[in-house]
């Protein structure tokens, strides 16, 4: 199996003994029927209500990002809003602590492209950092930190749902995510990028952003 892949295959209707390898979904804790905290609330579903704030977007969730954070920062390496001229992308939002912007990581369908350049770059350089893909959902997603970006929360739009419920990614997948995005930020530190926007200036705008007196409105 390619160094980019994590594959968990679930049988249908059945469920997976104690001890296998295999991915079985558990429910997200507190958002079950008759929670005081709804799936929806949980996971930031706000847009139509107010701004969002870095205590609106939780972890292990994927979220939808206005167009009006593309035309402030203006970096043409950043990946187009639009995939294939459909609906805006999915992003899998991280959180920074030390500095409480997010960093957002592009998802996408197209499994089968980045398949084979995970393979290209496992063959050459013996693992692939900069893609991975995994389960999300009913099917797989290529998680793309090769096109990472930083942003504040202001610049979110809504929480991405699957039949109208918010959608978390597997735990398992989100500890890799969060793995990879360190070491990817590391080596990018070290001068090794392999990332392709400019993320130290899009960093600097944001934090600008952040602490400015006239924030720019999206």
């Amino acid at each position: 199996m390619p160094d980019g892949t994590v594959n968990f295959r679930r049988k249908p209707e059945r469920d997976i003994s104690k001890g296998s390898s295999n991915f079985r979904r558990k429910p997200e804790r507190g958002i079950s029927k008759g929670s005081k905290i709804t799936p929806r609330r949980k996971a930031g579903l706000l847009h139509g209500r107010r701004k969002m704030n870095v205590s609106d977007i939780n972890p292990g969730y994927v979220y939808h990002i206005k167009d009006s954070y593309f035309e402030v920062v203006n970096d043409e390496k950043l990946m187009r809003n639009h995939e294939g001229g459909a609906y805006r992308p999915t992003y899998f939002c991280i959180k920074d602590n030390k500095t409480e912007l997010l960093w957002v990581i592009p998802m996408s369908g197209r499994v089968d492209k980045y398949r084979t350049i995970i393979e290209k770059e496992a063959a050459k350089y013996g693992r692939c950092l900069k893609i991975l893909i995994a389960r999300y959902g009913d099917g797989e997603s290529a998680f793309l930190f090769q096109n990472m970006f930083p942003i504040l929360p202001k610049y979110i739009n809504h929480v991405h749902t699957i039949a109208g419920i918010p959608m978390p990614v597997n735990r398992i997948v989100q500890k890799e995510i969060a793995r990879r995005f360190k070491e990817i930020r590391r080596l990018y530190a070290q001068g090794i990028k392999m990332v392709f926007p400019d993320i130290t200036r899009l960093e600097k705008l944001m934090l600008d952003e952040l602490f400015s007196t006239s924030p720019t409105q999206p």
